[in-house]
């Protein structure tokens, strides 16, 4: 236990958070409403020389799974 001591304290700054922001955009609708409070809320996040990103979902093509099982018979569904 002594030892795992000594390494966080000599790790200690690698061990902290960095300050970073991910803002997640749900909403259909570009430029919506959610849009302009979400860029608002980035922006302020920026002035206070914190790093931030932003993802629009809407530009991401997914899709849940629809129970086909199909990647039980090809065996390459994860584990």
């Amino acid at each position: 236990m002594k030892m795992l001591s000594s390494i966080i304290k000599a790790n200690h700054e690698n061990l902290l958070p960095e300050d970073k922001v991910l803002g997640v955009a749900g909403s259909p609708r570009k430029n919506g409403n959610s849009d302009v409070l979400l860029r608002q809320v980035l922006k302020g996040v920026g002035q206070e020389n914190i790093a931030c990103s932003l993802i629009q979902l809407r530009d991401i093509q997914f899709q849940g799974c629809i129970g086909c099982e199909r990647c039980r018979k090809d065996k390459s569904a994860p584990a």
